[in-house]
């Protein structure tokens, strides 16, 4: 075993895969009638253009330093070339944190659509964890597509890339099919009203919250950042951050394309009050019955490749902590036939299929301290941007389009979102919320354990 660097072929298709795949998971489907709810089929578009726009920013950052580092370990990466040794371990141990949580989601959410799927499934509870049922079906289901990931991500770069684009692209593809045949059944005149103010519905409010959560609802797009290694030779680094662009503006055209059809299949206020929008209007079709079962088997696909983009992400960011010595050395090393980092494979699986045992009940806990890690690294990032430019001069293959004036937006819109992350949930709480508890928590562990790790490298060197 090694732990030297990673080599690829991964070209602008199997990138944009990286990059779109976690991008797009469940939420077109499971809060889409919140998003309604909360500001009519007007107001969500609009939420998400704003949205979509900022994060358009925040993504033409990470390119420029992705262009600029040249390394596995995307947000860690960046920071330790700014900041320093101990913000850049707190980055890389906040990013972990937010990788691995994110997979528990999915491994949860997969479970959940099975029983959707095929009822079933749905068996007494073995107990009780956050205030949700655990059954054996549940972590049965989430821990044969965490060994599904296992399997992929084991058989090394090669069968990671193609596994993402197959998935990927035949979603993309059959949902793509679907939203037009909703469409094509729809009519204008469910739409209305538009932009709805009244007692109910306030639409710039809701258009306010979901450019307030844009950070977690378009992340993902940092996959591309993760395998700059192991692009393709020959593949130029203006593409890259191109293809990175592109994951961003497609994303939002597909939550704007898919809010547009589930609105004119049949009244939008009558849809979006039922339990998944997206399916309520599906079954409304012509052949609905059998569509609805097409939704399910598609979203959990979407699940699919979602999990293995922050899979990725998640050893990739793991491999680079150990390279520095910042997490023990051999989550770092690689295989010397299939140059693959087995051994942190192995390690994000174990944390997954654990992570089971906590129950559906996590998912909101999980997603907010996802949200939170994000959006703080996100703040740090776009600022390194003019950090390295005036320390390193203009050096990188793609810089960010607009100069400082998109940068400006970049920081101040991260700002704005770490704000909603973390204050947030303070507003109107009597004691201190559950994420801050947990975000305490992991922050007083990551310290101990880099005081420890510190002394263990001065005595080793």
């Amino acid at each position: 075993m090694s732990a030297e660097r990673l080599h690829g072929h991964i070209g602008r298709f199997q990138m944009f895969a990286m990059g779109f795949g976690p991008i797009i998971g469940s939420a077109w489907v499971v809060i889409l009638g919140h998003w309604l709810i909360g500001g009519g089929p007007g107001g969500a578009i609009l939420g998400f253009a704003a949205g979509a726009l900022i994060m358009l920013s925040i993504a033409a950052c990470y390119a420029e330093l992705t262009t600029r580092t040249l390394m596995t370990g995307g947000e860690f990466i960046f920071t330790l070339h700014v900041y320093g040794r101990t913000t850049a371990f707190l980055v890389g141990w906040f990013m972990m944190l937010c990788w691995v949580c994110v997979t528990i989601f999915e491994a949860l959410a997969l479970a959940w659509f099975a029983e959707l799927l095929v009822p079933a499934l749905r068996q007494p509870p073995l107990f009780t964890a956050f205030g949700s049922a655990v059954t054996l079906p549940q972590i049965a289901v989430g821990a044969a597509g965490a060994l599904l990931i296992f399997m992929v991500n084991y058989g090394g770069e090669r069968v990671i890339a193609r596994f993402q684009s197959l998935v990927t692209y035949g979603f993309l593809a059959l949902a793509s099919l679907l939203l037009l045949y909703m469409l094509g059944n729809g009519t204008p005149a469910n739409l209305q009203p538009l932009f709805p103010s009244d007692s109910e519905t306030r639409w710039w409010a809701g258009a306010a919250a979901i450019f307030a959560n844009a950070a977690f609802l378009f992340n993902g797009f940092q996959a591309i950042s993760q395998v700059v290694e192991e692009r393709a030779p020959g593949l130029p680094l203006k593409t890259i951050g191109r293809v990175m662009l592109i994951t961003i503006a497609a994303a939002g055209a597909y939550y704007c394309l898919t809010i547009l059809a589930v609105s004119m299949v049949a009244p939008w206020r009558e849809t979006a009050h039922a339990e998944m929008a997206t399916l309520a209007a599906t079954e409304k079709l012509p052949g609905g019955a059998v569509l609805g079962s097409v939704l399910l088997l598609l979203v959990m696909a979407s699940l699919i490749k979602t999990w293995n983009s922050v899979f990725v992400m998640a050893i990739r960011t793991l491999v680079a902590l150990g390279r520095e010595r910042m997490v023990p050395e051999w989550l770092a090393e690689t295989d010397g036939t299939s140059g693959t980092p087995r051994r942190a494979v192995a390690f994000v699986t174990l944390l997954s299929i654990a992570g089971l045992l906590l129950g559906r009940g996590a998912i909101g806990p999980v997603v907010d301290m996802s949200a939170a890690s994000m959006t703080l690294c996100y703040v740090l990032c776009c600022l390194a941007v003019p950090i390295l430019r005036r320390r390193d001069g203009d050096v990188a293959a793609y810089r960010v389009p607009g100069g400082h004036a998109t940068i400006a937006v970049a920081v101040l819109g991260s700002l704005m979102m770490m704000g909603v992350a973390l204050i947030g949930p303070l507003v109107g709480a009597t004691s201190l919320p559950l994420i801050h508890v947990l975000l305490l928590i992991w922050l007083a562990l990551g310290v101990v354990f880099w005081m420890v790790q510190r002394r263990r490298i001065a005595a080793a060197d």
